[in-house]
């Protein structure tokens, strides 16, 4: 295979497959609304909604990694290079879209900044704190929610989805989960873009979790039609090393 950089940018796949399905356990969502700010204005702390109570374990195993000196490997501090290209070609426009697993915000705050009216889903408090500084010195709106991408609360489906990085590390455990939020998180017609470790990456060793073109298949092809899914790389924090091959994969809902 070609070397990623001199491979065609829009190559295409063909889908055929089923989607699996499943449920999870999780509970507590904590959400925090972050309010219109000016530049002397704060956010508003998050509130407890007191449901349940979220996994310990779980979510220290996640948060432990924003404590750390060492910035997480998909934390690059700047606009996936993927999703700024599909927004500034219209491909996506402004509209209500959720992220999954949306870390420190920095996607959900380019979006905000773009006119979408944005949702953030992510189970390290540590990472949502540092989300809600990130808007407010953006000067924007985005609605912040504690919670498990498994077992997410009740919304209102939205017109977009949209996941770097955390559909590939979740498939692991439950991929049938997984697919059972995104269909339950979005509208028939929707959209949901997915950025995830590609499996053809030759000699490949460490780096993130990494799928093939049939689990892509199998766990979407029967909820969502295939409008695009083309290789890339992932950013880095420097941008003069290149990332890890990734797929960037864009579905559309099929009628419910």
């Amino acid at each position: 295979m070609q070397p990623l950089d001199q491979a065609p940018r829009n190559r295409s796949r063909l889908p055929s497959g089923n989607s699996l399905d499943g449920a999870i356990t999780l509970a507590l969502v904590v959400l925090a609304l972050a309010h219109p700010v000016h530049a002397a204005e704060a956010l508003a702390k998050p509130e407890t909604n007191g449901a349940a109570t979220l996994n310990p374990q779980l979510v220290e195993r996640w948060d432990a990694m924003y404590r750390s000196d060492r910035r997480p490997g998909w934390d690059t501090g700047r606009p996936s290079t993927e999703l700024k290209s599909l927004v500034e070609q219209q491909v996506l426009r402004p509209c209500r879209v959720v992220e999954l697993g949306c870390g420190t915000g920095v996607n959900a705050v380019y979006l905000a900044s773009q006119g979408f009216d944005v949702t953030a889903i992510d189970l390290a408090p540590t990472a949502l704190q540092a989300a809600e500084e990130r808007a407010r010195k953006a000067g924007v709106k985005v609605r912040w929610i504690q919670a498990d991408v498994l077992n997410p609360p009740s919304m209102e489906p939205f017109d977009l989805i949209f996941d770097r990085g955390c559909y590939h590390g979740v498939r692991r455990q439950n991929a049938a989960g997984y697919v059972k939020t995104v269909k339950a998180l979005c509208r028939a017609g929707g959209r949901v873009l997915i950025l995830a470790g590609n499996a053809n990456e030759p000699g490949a060793r460490g780096g993130p979790p990494r799928v093939d073109e049939t689990e892509l298949v199998g766990d979407f092809a029967a909820a969502f039609d295939f409008e695009r899914l083309r290789e890339m790389r992932f950013d880095t924090a420097d941008p003069k090393v290149q990332g890890a091959w990734a797929w960037s994969l864009l579905l559309r809902r099929k009628p419910l």
